[in-house]
């Protein structure tokens, strides 16, 4: 027995050494997969180290100059060197818009980035400037919150019909107050731009303040009920240049550079729509001039393009990442979560060559679909790229599968593939504006203007002939300068008569369906933009409120307009 028991012994000490062997790969894989997994954050380095790691090429950060001291562009300076070319103060309404605010915003307080730009030293706080409605409410008249709040009632019924100081007093101390700003705001807009720089104070462009813009917002509806006071005193010509100051004042601002500001100018452009048909509506039968007033209209520069403000948003987007990179928290200014999951990622794992370019290519179909001929085929293409946006929830559950770390610690190449394709997408998902409403204001915008031209036309035709034209035909319509066409259908506008003295004509609006029966009700239906025409009468003073109030608001940004959160640089709501 004592000469088997050698032998005996040998299983167990090869079972022994098989178990060693097995536990030191475990551990020598557990240690590879740790150093991996754990690896050095890219943000864990020095600025310099962490700038040295960004791509920098016009196909990932589109600029590639200036160059801070840390490796980094400063895209602030980069964009608005870029904007910059070609304005001066000669040229610049800018300078006489601000300084009618006394430097101050929406906010009321001082916009010391802009003032610095335009050389403008802030009016006192007490002093004489424009101030918005509530402004001038909480500031100078000390009314409580319930009175400003009846107040804007007041203003939004007195944009939409002739008006006097009997009737609304409180707007007519407003409009008083304001008049000398008023002036000098009206001789700045004979200027063809509207620029200023501002200064993100190191969070990012993302956090840009656009205060001003808002206030710009509030000229235009003074600027609407002070055309409707001077209808209602008989000075049809002096409320003209008010409206016609208002078209001036929407078409500038959507020329400047991000998407807010544009949409903005293009809903300032749907104020002076509305008032433009309040304004024919009040005329007396034996008004002259009116030809001469719509070839003001047709000498306006056009409305710019919404497809030019995301470049805008696509630097934006851009800046945020890097901003994230290097430790700052522009993205909690948009999702509190994304930036947590970034960090329990190796940042310096991530091939963000590969993340930069997904962002721009996303970037490219945007563009690419406003540039396509017709509404219909750009509403499809955006909501093919927003349909592809809504995938990113299937992705992001991936990150939180234990299969999917394990994985990615073991196969570092897996994990810089996958993992920079998930926080692609996490950008993509936050940074990304939300395009299928933005499109139809374009196509909208141009409808109005169209139909306000149709308007002066059939008004004409009112004066010298004592009625309403009841069809396009009879109006003499198409002609060259006034088309017909709906361009969210490429069918002619709507025309019905609303009885002896009125028609109603709209457009369809973004849902492509006619759903309107405005005789029959005296309103349009939600999405269809129009007007009913004729001479004033108590029942037609406020058939068209309703359709005034919606449009402000369908061609504004989400949010309170009112509030300092809606006046941010980005519009990824």
């Amino acid at each position: 027995m004592t000469l088997d028991t050698p032998h005996s012994t040998q299983p167990s000490r090869k079972r022994m050494r098989i178990a060693i062997v097995g536990l030191g790969v475990t551990i020598g894989l557990l240690i590879y997969a740790g150093l991996n997994y754990f690896g050095p954050s890219i943000s864990s380095g020095t600025l310099n180290q962490i700038g040295s790691r960004i791509p920098i090429s016009p196909e990932t950060t589109i600029y590639t100059s200036p160059i801070d001291e840390h490796g980094f562009v400063n895209f602030n300076e980069a964009f608005y060197d870029e904007m910059e070319e070609g304005i001066s103060p000669e040229n610049n309404a800018a300078y006489g818009i601000v300084r009618a605010f006394g430097g101050r915003g929406d906010s009321g307080f001082v916009m010391k980035d802009v003032c610095e730009f335009l050389r403008i030293e802030p009016a006192d706080e007490n002093g004489h400037f424009f101030r918005s409605l509530t402004g001038y409410g909480e500031q100078v008249a000390d009314w409580d919150s319930a009175e400003i709040s009846s107040v804007y009632d007041d203003q939004d019924a007195a944009m939409t019909k002739p008006w006097s100081e009997v009737e609304y007093p409180r707007i007519a101390q407003w409009l008083e107050a304001n008049a000398s700003s008023m002036e000098l705001i009206k001789e700045s807009l004979k200027k063809p731009h509207y620029f200023v720089r501002r200064d993100s104070e190191g969070d990012g462009m993302v956090a840009i303040l656009l205060d001003d813009i808002m206030q710009i917002r509030s000229v235009a509806r003074y600027l609407n009920a002070d055309a409707m006071r001077k209808c209602g005193e008989g000075d049809f010509d002096a409320a003209w240049k008010d409206i016609l100051a208002i078209y001036r004042l929407g078409h500038l601002i959507s020329h400047c550079p991000f998407l807010v500001e544009r949409l903005v100018g293009h809903a300032i452009d749907g104020i002076a729509s509305h008032a433009t048909v309040a304004w024919l509506n009040a005329l007396p039968d034996n008004y002259e001039g009116l030809s001469d007033k719509r070839d003001e209209i047709d000498r306006l520069p056009p409305l710019d393009s919404i497809k030019h403000g995301i470049h805008c948003e696509r630097i934006i987007a851009i800046d945020s990442v890097i901003s994230t990179l290097k430790g700052a928290e522009s993205l909690e200014l948009l999702d509190a979560n994304a930036p947590a999951m970034l960090r329990h990622l190796s940042r310096s794992s991530l091939d963000w060559d590969h993340i930069l370019r997904r962002l721009n290519e996303a970037y490219d179909s945007i563009e690419n679909g406003f540039d396509l001929p017709t509404y219909a085929d750009q509403k499809v293409a955006i909501a093919a790229q927003e349909e592809r946006l809504k995938n990113f929830s299937a992705v992001s559950s991936k990150y939180y599968h234990p299969l999917t770390h394990a994985k990615w610690a073991l196969l570092p190449g897996a994990r810089r593939r996958e993992a920079s394709e998930l926080v692609a997408n996490i950008y993509l998902s936050l940074l990304l504006p939300s395009m299928e409403g933005i499109i139809n204001i374009g196509p909208r915008s141009e409808g109005e203007l169209g139909l306000v031209k149709i308007a002066f036309v059939m008004t004409e035709y009112r004066i010298n002939n004592g009625h309403l034209p009841v069809t396009f035909d009879e109006a003499g319509l198409p002609t060259e300068s006034t088309p017909i066409t709906d361009h969210f259908d490429q069918q002619p506008f709507r025309i019905v008569p609303d009885g002896p003295d009125h028609v109603w004509i709209w457009q369809i609006g973004f849902d492509g369906v006619d759903d309107s029966v405005p005789a029959a009700t005296h309103e349009l239906a939600s999405g269809d933009y129009g007007f009913r025409l004729g001479p004033l009468t108590e029942e037609s003073e406020t058939d068209d409120l309703d359709s005034h109030q919606e449009q402000e608001s369908l061609s504004e940004p989400s949010g309170s307009p009112d509030t300092e959160e809606s006046a941010k640089g980005d519009c990824v709501a």
